[in-house]
């Protein structure tokens, strides 16, 4: 991801869209995070109850395969390595978690610091098409949501966290993003429609007309739905009748 890091907002409207925001109760997940951040480490309880606030349970049958051990010792290294990366490479080691899902515990640990990656918010930073969702893009956004933090803060005369900012980035994709982009499948690769063919009835015919329009044989081929040997016996025999060969 290289992104633009310019909202489709004014940095001045961030608070008015955080406060629209009503995606879901965050007590217990910020109850969550400050445990963790105080013990170095989460416990499958808080780990299982973040997940379950970040996915709504869509993955939840494969986060409870974590033992305890498990997700102590990968929280735990995660929140004590200075290594970002690293500490990211942690959590995704544990069953049912991707970076976006490990961005929350990172985030509701140390709040300060990092964002939580989502869809919605990538949208309202301007990205189009499929969310994603490597570690060098999460690294890049947290480094956007940083700087526009910094920037709306004198705007607003106050300091604005990356939660707020996380807020109003969701909530704004909410209102205006377009339903079908909005409703895409996580995780898949979206391919643009295709282009209808038109039914020919005579496709000799069709493509006799397109090549004495110039076209090429793959076009014309694509153009009528008729395979590539086709397409050049057609043009064979229609050069042919023009006096000449190719």
């Amino acid at each position: 991801m290289n992104p633009e890091c310019r909202p489709r907002f004014a940095l001045s409207e961030v608070e008015y869209w955080a406060k629209q925001y009503d995606y879901a109760d965050d007590k217990e997940v910020v109850a969550a995070g400050d445990r963790a951040r105080e013990n170095y480490s989460y416990t499958r309880d808080d780990f299982l109850t973040v997940m379950r606030w970040k996915t709504r349970g869509r993955t939840q049958h494969l986060c409870e395969e974590n033992s305890e051990a498990d997700v102590r010792d990968a929280t735990r290294r995660a929140m004590t390595t200075p290594d970002e990366r690293e500490a990211m490479s942690a959590l995704t080691a544990l069953r049912g978690v991707a970076v976006p899902t490990a961005s929350a515990l990172l985030h509701f640990a140390h709040p300060r610091r990092y964002s939580i990656l989502d869809r919605r918010a990538l949208w309202s930073l301007g990205y189009e098409g499929r969310p994603p969702y490597s570690l060098d893009d999460w690294s890049a956004y947290v480094r956007c949501c940083r700087s526009l933090a910094k920037q709306a803060s004198p705007l607003l005369g106050e300091s604005v966290s990356l939660r707020m900012l996380d807020k109003a980035l969701w909530k704004y994709a909410e209102v205006h993003q377009p339903p079908k982009e909005a409703h895409r499948p996580h995780g898949r690769r979206i391919s643009p429609p295709r282009p209808s063919v038109p039914r020919v009835t005579n496709k000799s015919a069709e493509m006799r007309r397109l090549y004495a329009g110039g076209m090429s044989v793959s076009a014309a081929a694509k153009a009528v739905g008729a395979t590539y040997s086709h397409a050049h016996g057609v043009r064979k025999r229609w050069l042919a009748s023009q006096g000449g060969s190719r």
